[in-house]
């Protein structure tokens, strides 16, 4: 008995990507390219994408009315909503 009874099943059941029409994609679209393999001074931009990501959510989270409600829904909903606040909206919005 194999160690690996699957790796038999799916040998036989190979089938090409041809075969099911699928195409691999060649080239990809600028703003991947941007993002993942472009420098900037030798340093990636991916994380600097994420570091500026990272900075806006604690911005958004920290300092506003949004923010706010946010924590207050997640915190207690039934409470939030007798401090006034518009429970259904914050969930819809975050």
């Amino acid at each position: 008995m194999p160690k690996r009874p699957w790796m038999r099943v799916a040998a036989s059941r190979k089938v090409s990507a041809q075969s099911l029409g699928v195409r691999a994609q060649r080239s990809l679209s600028p703003g991947y390219v941007w993002i993942g393999q472009a420098t900037i001074g030798g340093w990636p931009r991916m994380p600097l994408v994420f570091l500026v990501a990272i900075i806006g959510m604690y911005v958004l989270l920290r300092h506003t009315l949004l923010g706010r409600s946010i924590f207050a829904v997640g915190g207690n909903q039934v409470a939030s909503n007798s401090a006034s606040n518009r429970v259904h909206r914050v969930k819809i919005l975050s």
